[in-house]
């Protein structure tokens, strides 16, 4: 392992959120560094005059600070990319968009990360943002914890990352010869990915992990926490969804313990399911013998291998696992447990009816979300909540 240490340039992408700027703006001021670190705000063309004037104003103590504005209004892709070319200049950097936050030892979480997995040609990013949402499942996402700092999974971070020089530049190669045809042919990768808008960056760096099987390092604690302001190009309206736990700021600075990678014991793939070497042990098969479906969102035809583990309706599996532990792939170590709600089930691909159209029980959600939704209270927060939710859908698409 080579003992460089990369000091990553920090690169603010902001347009017409004033406030979410000047919310990044403090908590980023309240970080820690080493000297020397630079900060740069890059404007989007046509940015608001508050956010350009809040960017000319800034001068935090502890880190120099540069605006770059741009000249013509780039898109958020468009944009996005022209500041992760910034790596190549500066040897690495990180992204924040406008309506994030950051913890205290953000920096030095970036910093231990890139110098750890710097000889590892298998990762392709290093996510600062700790994810908590399935957004293909619309589930909430909790890792099985492995006993390190991170863990590696096949899908790009958007809400605070940071890339090395040689992370963009295998990733520029690649996207300078490819389409929205290339996105498309992807094996493996989620219809939902594949669907979002052109004004995407996140969706082919999603395909370039799948094609070349490179990974993102993901950390357990967030250090950065995504607001999901109104005003976004892809939430317009705003959400709560992508909130995450953020660590006590006056803590002791963290120490980091970085997961091993090649046979990871905890890994994820582009549809958040395990597929580290824990679940295939404890199944007693081979990862080329078996397709891991347990959140029943992938689509049939990618279902190839002998068994299928899923949680869909299936007839005469060869073995099944109660939903009774969190997180999930958890049950499989307790295969004689009693089941509360749904159950996971092995069987074979050959002759097997898998449900078509799956949607999840009362008691798979109450399993999921570790609340009574039966409840009498819950019932009527529903009988109340529908009209405001119907009256705001119809406000929004028809205003």
């Amino acid at each position: 392992m080579s003992n460089r240490v990369i000091f990553p340039v920090i690169v603010i992408v902001a347009y017409n959120r004033p406030k979410s700027l000047k919310r990044l703006l403090n908590s980023i001021e309240q970080a820690e560094y080493p000297e020397g670190v630079h900060l740069i705000i890059s404007l989007e063309g046509e940015a608001s005059n508050v956010v350009v004037k809040l960017a000319h104003e800034y001068e935090p103590s502890a880190i120099t600070v540069s605006v770059l504005q741009r000249p013509v209004r780039l898109g958020l892709k468009q944009h996005i990319i022209m500041c992760g070319d910034l790596a190549l200049e500066y040897g690495a950097v990180i992204i924040l968009e406008d309506d994030l936050i950051v913890d205290k030892y953000f920096y030095q979480y970036s910093v231990a990360s890139l110098k750890h997995y710097e000889q590892h040609d298998s990762v392709a990013g290093i996510s600062l943002y700790a994810p908590e949402y399935n957004e293909y499942a619309g589930l909430p996402f909790t890792p099985m914890k492995n006993g390190y700092s991170t863990y590696p999974i096949q899908m790009p971070c958007s809400s605070g990352q940071c890339w090395s020089a040689k992370h963009w530049l295998g990733f520029k190669r690649w996207y300078k010869l490819s389409t929205h045809c290339t996105v498309e042919e992807t094996k493996g990768l989620p219809a939902a990915v594949k669907a979002w808008p052109e004004s995407s960056w996140k969706k082919y760096y999603a395909a370039y992990l799948l094609q070349y099987n490179l990974v993102f390092i993901n950390p357990y604690q967030s250090y950065t926490s995504n607001c999901s302001d109104p005003g976004g190009m892809h939430i317009p309206r705003g959400s709560h969804l992508h909130q995450v736990d953020i660590a006590h700021q006056k803590r002791p600075e963290p120490s980091f313990d970085f997961c091993p990678l090649g046979k990871a014991e905890v890994a994820y793939d582009a549809f958040y399911e395990p597929c580290g070497e824990m679940v295939y042990r404890l199944l007693g098969l081979d990862r080329n013998e078996v397709d891991i479906d347990i959140l029943a969102t992938k689509p049939k035809e990618i279902l190839l291998n002998k068994y299928i583990l899923t949680s869909r309706r299936v007839i005469n599996p060869r073995k099944s696992y109660p939903m009774s532990f969190r997180p999930i792939e958890h049950n499989l170590s307790y295969p004689h447990s009693e089941s509360r709600g749904g159950k996971l089930s092995l069987v074979r691909r050959k002759g097997a009816e898998l449900e078509e159209g799956f949607s999840y029980s009362f008691d798979d959600y109450s399993y999921y979300f570790g609340a009574d939704l039966k409840s009498t209270s819950m019932f009527w927060a529903l009988v109340k909540g529908a009209p405001k939710l119907l009256f705001a859908r119809v406000k929004y698409y028809f205003q």
